[in-house]
């Protein structure tokens, strides 16, 4: 991990195995190799203590700034680089400031871009023509990383990240003419867990995703997108997506955290212990669900191109 002084601590209480926001940062760093916008923080479980009394296990992780992203110097114009995160739900369908935050330029510089930069983007999404928005020239991929909107679909879609398509991603571009590309985050909710619920591994979320976000909505109006997402989909599926590959991602963090795992759920979730409790019998469960999921997207995914 990088020198800094700046950290983030995710306390991980709505990750009921304490695995799932670990294996979706691993999951999407992953992509790097293939994709050079496929950034995630590096992360490392930690035990937190405050005064010598034990707090739990948390999840200690770099910052997502300018630094994570490698992006140049603010300007003072619409040019600049830039970090602009979701804080409440957005549809992608018009700028509301409650909405986002501009994380980069930050205050210190004393530049505000945000609501111009928005609004033009979300003005292009909505308000442009089929011929426009998919022109090679001045279309979607002309502002977009093309590889990046396609990742983000396959892996949200895959990890059922719900909160994702509405909220909890950064939108990044380094200097103009440089494109945007958007970085989930945000990721206790995942892998069939939200909250209190749980959903079923071969649940379709794909008219959800279109009613939540209008940019994937348009995309998934198009045949190009579709067969492209299909042909990815697989490619991963083959290589560093196969079921072996990613078990073997969690086998390693399960490692990392079994021998204080029981005790961190001791703690923050007592209803577990109301009944008879077997902790890897508790963990099994995400990797049953893992499995599923997979079954499942490797049907849906074949079929994309036929359900535009």
């Amino acid at each position: 991990m990088r020198k800094d002084d700046d950290w983030a601590l995710f306390a991980m209480y709505m990750d009921p195995e304490r695995m799932r926001i670990k294996t979706s940062f691993e999951l999407w760093r992953s992509l790097l190799p293939l994709n050079p916008t496929a950034i995630l923080p590096e992360s490392r479980y930690v035990n937190l203590f405050l005064n010598g009394k034990f707090q739990g296990l948390y999840l200690l992780a770099e910052k997502q700034d300018k630094k994570l992203f490698g992006l140049d110097q603010a300007q003072n114009n619409i040019n600049s680089s830039l970090i602009f995160q979701t804080k409440d739900p957005t549809y992608f369908r018009e700028y509301e400031t409650g909405s986002w935050e501009q994380d980069w330029p930050n205050e210190d510089e004393d530049i505000y871009i945000m609501e111009e930069i928005l609004t033009d983007l979300f003005d292009f999404v909505n308000n442009t023509s089929n011929e426009t928005f998919f022109d090679p020239n001045i279309g979607i991929y002309s502002k977009f990383d093309k590889m990046n909107l396609i990742d983000n679909y396959i892996f949200n879609y895959f990890i059922l990240h719900g909160d994702f398509w509405f909220n909890n991603y950064f939108l990044i571009r380094n200097t103009n003419p440089n494109n945007f590309f958007i970085c989930p985050w945000d990721f206790d909710c995942t892998f069939g867990h939200t909250g209190h619920e749980d959903y079923d591994p071969n649940l379709n979320s794909e008219s959800e995703i279109r009613e939540k976000n209008e940019l994937f909505n348009r995309l998934l109006n198009s045949g190009e997108f579709r067969q492209e997402c299909m042909e990815r989909w697989f490619e991963l599926r083959g290589t560093i997506w196969g079921e072996e590959h990613i078990f073997e991602i969690l086998f390693e963090i399960y490692g990392e955290i079994e021998h204080i795992l029981e005790i961190e759920l001791r703690i923050w979730k007592p209803n577990l212990f109301k009944k008879k409790f077997n902790l890897d019998d508790y963990v099994s469960n995400l990797f049953d669900w893992i499995e599923e999921r997979l079954i499942f997207c490797d049907s849906y995914f074949f079929n994309f191109t036929l359900n535009n």
